[in-house]
This record gives structure tokens, sequence and C-alpha cells, in this order.
């Protein structure tokens, strides 16, 4: 019994300590940063998945408020190829507004595409191991601010596409693209 809780400490520790170096490797401008910047009418959820699992340490969760833009880093040595990237919400309803607009959209994303010009070689560092049975959740790691200097950006537009009537709601279709 001991034993399970030292290694669940021990593990918990080392993903802290894999976080904190995620931000400080961010901060140094080393780091790869997925930039994703929300146009529609209402707050989206993002579910990602790509080659890396969730890019790296971390969940693949990410809730991004209407007009915001969120960075988040990989981990460091995390260099996937591409990501799956489904998207959903909805559009804050008015009192005037006939119909509820949700938001629904699955976008495939080339990173290698996205990353272009900023020397992002996929494949070439190897990812850290994954921690089985670790008590800490893998997340997407928010940066706070600007990314440091030196840092290799993918900037990802989230716009409303088409949209349609289905059972009395406006369904969106959201798009992504590769800025």
């Amino acid at each position: 019994m001991i034993w399970r809780l030292l290694i669940a400490f021990v593990l918990t520790v080392a993903a802290v300590l894999a976080s904190a170096r995620t931000h400080a490797y961010a901060a140094e401008g080393g780091a790869n940063v997925i930039s994703f910047k929300n146009r529609t009418c209402g707050e989206l959820t993002l579910k990602a998945t790509g080659n890396d699992a969730c890019f790296g340490f971390g969940g693949c969760a990410l809730t991004i408020p209407a007009g915001e833009t969120k960075r988040y880093g990989l981990r460091e040595g995390v260099r996937p190829e591409w990501a799956i990237v489904k998207v959903a919400g909805q559009c804050p309803v008015e009192e005037d507004a006939q119909l509820k607009t949700e938001l629904k959209g699955e976008c495939a994303i080339d990173l290698t595409r996205a990353f272009r010009g900023t020397n992002y070689r996929p494949g070439i560092d190897t990812p850290l191991p994954a921690m089985p049975g670790s008590p800490v959740k893998p997340q997407f790691e928010e940066l706070p601010g600007l990314p440091a200097p030196g840092a290799k950006t993918a900037s990802i537009v989230l716009d409303t596409g088409i949209c349609e009537v289905v059972d009395g709601k406006e369904i969106c279709e959201v798009s992504c693209k590769v800025n």
C-alpha cells in the first residue's frame, strides 16, 4: 500500500516538473506554440488529437471564449505532424432571436504546414515517455501573454462557415484556417 502511494507521489511530482519545464521552455522561446483564435459568435470547446497523442504532455480539451485567442505550448520535444480538432459551441441566445445557434465542426490540420518557415522538424526529438498510472491527467499548457521571441508558432483561426436550420435550430459549421 505504501509503495503505491509512493509511486503515485513520484509520478505526480514528475508530471508537475515536466509541466514547469514546458513553461520555462516556452518562456525561453524554444517551444512550439499553437495559437487558436475564435472568430465565432460563441465560446468553443475543442477536443484535439494528433499523431503525438494530445500534442504531448496534456489533455485534449480546450475552451476558447468568442473573440479571444489562446496560445498553448507543446511539451518540449513534441513535434506532431497533424491534428484532428473537433469543435463544439453555442452562440448566446438573444431576446429577439428566432433560433438557437449551435456551432459544430471537425478540422484536420497539417501542423507541418502550420509551422512552415519556423524550422519546425516533426519527428526529430523523441517525446518524453508517458507516465502510466499517473493521477495527473495530461493537458495543454496555456501560455499567458505572447510567446517569447524565437518560439515557433502555428496560428489556427476558427470561424463560422455554412449554416443550416435543422429541427428548429440553426447549426453552423466551424472552419479552421491555418494562418
